[in-house]
């Protein structure tokens, strides 16, 4: 039975239940919110030896009888070598984040011979432009607009030992480091990679979104036990009281 000075936002069972909801939906909120920021940063930049190809056989005790030639020269260690650049955040990098208009080198133990190629992901982003130093020995990238996860890999044609641990990644972006990722030998067009993928996309928020519900239902029902551990007064009590008293306590 309630008395005058016990109304509904005084009740225990209130109190409790709502504070904990309360106190869930901020944590999956918070917790959501510093998953994101973390594993997707604004800018980031990655990159990666994607293919690093000797094109002779080395195996061999007495060695190869092929050369490799480019123009007049022989190549005496030619190599095919792709690098990947990746814009993993979620932010674009443009043109003005190169400090005093520098471009990425990307230092190799190796002489560039020739850019065979340079291919970018999605389809519809720039491509930029890629050359290489008067030394021989860096690549260059251009100042250019690379958006939220594009993806620039250069495959070029080199002559040297191919040891990846002399190769380095020099970046004039400004307030980002670029960081190394290990090579991940998978089929990146595996039909199940791709839909576990997107699955892990789909699910993500589904998850989010049933925490905040269940959160939220519990508030719910915190109200509901609440009046049925404490009814409202009789109608002899409510008439037994003054109206401030009796509408202080619930009564209708």
């Amino acid at each position: 039975m309630r008395t005058v000075d016990s109304s509904w936002y005084e009740s225990g069972t209130f109190w409790t239940v709502s504070v904990g909801a309360a106190a869930t939906i901020l944590g999956v909120v918070l917790g959501a919110w510093l998953t994101n920021k973390f594993n997707n940063p604004k800018r980031r930049l990655e990159y990666e030896w994607r293919k690093n190809t000797s094109l002779l056989e080395t195996s061999s005790p007495t060695g190869s009888s092929l050369r490799v030639q480019h123009g007049t020269a022989t190549l005496a260690h030619p190599r095919v070598i792709d690098i990947m650049l990746r814009n993993s955040g979620k932010k674009e990098i443009v043109a003005v984040d190169f400090h005093a208009g520098a471009p990425i080198e990307i230092a190799l133990d190796c002489v560039v011979v020739e850019i065979k190629n340079v291919a970018t992901a999605p389809s519809t982003s720039l491509t930029p432009a890629v050359s290489i130093s008067p030394s021989g020995r860096d690549l260059l990238v251009s100042p250019s607009l690379l958006v939220g996860g594009q993806e620039v890999v250069i495959s070029v044609v080199a002559d040297g030992p191919g040891d990846e641990t002399a190769w380095n990644v020099r970046s004039p972006l400004v307030g980002i480091d670029p960081k190394f990722i290990e090579r991940v030998e998978v089929d990146r067009t595996d039909p199940l990679r791709q839909l576990s993928l997107k699955f892990n996309r789909i699910m993500a928020p589904y998850t989010v979104f049933m925490v905040l519900l269940m959160g939220i239902v519990l508030m719910i029902q915190g109200l509901v036990l609440m009046d049925k551990l404490d009814p409202p007064p009789s109608e002899s009590i409510c008439r037994s009281l003054s109206a401030k008293d009796a509408k202080s306590i619930g009564c209708r």
